[in-house]
């Protein structure tokens, strides 16, 4: 019995030290699913970026960046549930109306002759 419990938290200890990595997995798979597309397709999908550098003459930093006050609901949620809780969310941001983004992310592109050649992307609401 003492084994199991043993084996039990070690896989709990392990299961917990999933980091970043894990956490921004779907991000850092759909940003880097552009890599080698045209940068047309990045300004049609993401919009207008905040930023666009020049770097040379033919390369350009673009960069996104973003603030949210949550993130978003697992989609396994049920929707009705989700509803409700959107509805909730809803009546708090009104009461907290001037309070700061929580979660922010800055997402850079490296543009090279119109092609996306590079990424990279930093903060806690990257998903």
């Amino acid at each position: 019995m003492k084994k199991l419990t043993y084996v039990f938290l070690l896989a709990l200890c392990l299961a917990g030290c999933r980091g970043p990595e894990y956490k921004y997995a779907s991000y850092q798979q759909k940003v880097g699913s552009l890599i080698g597309t045209d940068a047309k397709f990045l300004y049609a999908r993401w919009g207008k970026p905040t930023q666009v550098v020049p770097k040379g003459t033919d390369t350009l930093v673009v960069t996104y960046y973003r603030t949210t006050d949550s993130l978003p609901v697992n989609n396994m949620i049920n929707k009705s549930i989700r509803d409700v809780y959107q509805e909730v969310m809803e009546m708090i941001y009104k009461e907290q109306a001037q309070a700061p983004a929580k979660y922010k992310c800055k997402t850079v592109f490296i543009v090279r002759n119109g092609i996306i050649v590079d990424y990279e992307f930093s903060g806690d609401g990257c998903y």
